[in-house]
């Protein structure tokens, strides 16, 4: 199955052993954009918060990380003794260098039990080690040794030096993974007006907290007008979107319906136009080189899902981007390869398939048919959110 290349690294593969639900799954040749469907507690959420938690080890620490998530035991699967995995293969294109990375933690230490990185240049077949940790010593590139204390990851700690370029462009990959999830009320609080940016200001708040902030800094700019004009497509009476300095100190977004002669502040705007904007900021400027989100389609019309979709993929000329969706319509806009179905087996822990391996799906979407329609109808097999286990 060929993959499309896109500029920047990809994550092509994930293997996840004793992550809370998902005890032991793999996910291989993920796409640009890669959507995860299926009922609720299906494990889609997890998948998410394992790269956030692989991404906030590397910029804090594996305790710092762990502790937001109640502890090391708290993330480790039911009924599970051995410690918790994860494994991250990527793809650097165009050159296809790629990079392979391997953490093992155990639950009642903080401390890595192991991990590895390891590369493999275009054209080559084998991997070669850059570094290869255990308790906290180990080898670079096979040659020179390293003890790295507490909990810190060798990852990090080699990765901001210079002389390991190979480690250290595998840390910016990973440390460039931002996470998706619109909290309306945060973005219609605004934020104080003394608050500064630039016209290279990013997204960073995963919430949306500072959506104006960034609206404020592209005003006036060729990339703010295009902006305005995906969110018209998709909310037609739209006529624009301004960011207003209160009386009260603070910057909040205003918006004007072509039947009104006022615009309207964000409080009295619904909360499916304000999401819709949040991420089509989001994906425009995060600067990510991984963007996750979830659940897009909350608070947004069914008839909107489907082109919402093509704009995530759009989204992905500037790195990848993988959501986890409920929506059928969304579906509808994704490929088979693009697509994993997720649900519980009769163990009770996450299971996955790729749409592009079902048999039966693919024949009906030969035959016509929509990915979306084919999974409400029960075509996956697996994933019906009223069937006990399937």
């Amino acid at each position: 199955m060929n993959r499309p290349l896109v500029d920047g690294p990809v994550i092509t593969g994930l293997a996840v052993r004793n992550y809370r639900v998902l005890r032991d799954v793999t996910f291989s040749e993920l796409m640009p954009l890669t959507v995860l469907l299926g009922p609720n507690g299906s494990g889609k959420s997890t998948v998410l918060d394992v790269l956030a938690f692989l991404s906030d080890a590397v910029e804090d620490g594996v305790g710092s990380a762990a502790a937001r998530r109640g502890g090391l035991s708290a993330l480790r699967s039911f009924g599970s003794s051995g410690p918790v995995e994860v494994t991250v293969e990527c793809r650097f294109a165009p050159v296809e260098h790629r990079y392979r990375y391997r953490l093992r933690l155990a639950v009642d230490d903080t401390t890595p039990v192991a991990e590895i990185l390891e590369q493999r240049a275009a054209g080559q077949t084998d991997w070669q080690p850059l570094l290869d940790f255990a308790g906290g010593s180990g080898a670079v590139y096979g040659r020179t040794r390293e003890v790295i204390e507490g909990d810190l990851l060798a990852l990090d700690t080699l990765g901001r030096l210079s002389r390991f370029d190979g480690i250290k462009r595998f840390r910016q990959f990973v440390l460039g993974w931002r996470n998706v999830d619109i909290d309306v009320a945060r973005v219609r609080a605004g934020v104080p007006a003394g608050v500064t940016g630039s016209r290279n200001s990013l997204w960073r708040a995963p919430d949306g907290a500072d959506l104006v902030r960034v609206l404020r800094d592209l005003e006036g700019t060729g990339e703010y007008d295009e902006l305005i004009r995906d969110l018209r497509r998709l909310v037609p009476k739209l006529e624009s979107v301004r960011v207003e300095h209160t009386a009260e100190g603070r910057l909040l977004i205003r918006l004007k319906d072509r039947t009104f002669d006022e615009t309207a502040p964000s409080d009295a705007v619904s909360e499916g136009t304000l999401k819709l904007l949040a991420q089509l900021v989001a994906i425009r400027r995060s600067g990510a080189s991984v963007l996750t989100v979830e659940e897009p389609e909350n608070n947004v019309h069914p008839k909107l899902h489907y082109p919402l979709a093509e704009d995530f993929r759009r989204g992905t000329a500037s790195g990848q981007i993988i959501v986890a969706t409920h929506s059928p319509r969304f579906v509808d806009a994704v490929r088979p390869d693009e697509l994993w179905t997720m649900y519980r087996g009769e163990d009770g822990y996450a299971r996955v398939r790729r749409a592009a391996d079902l048999p039966r799906v693919t024949a009906m979407l030969e035959a016509g048919g929509a990915l979306g329609d084919l999974w409400t109808e029960g075509y996956f097999g697996v994933g019906d959110p009223l069937a006990d286990s399937r």
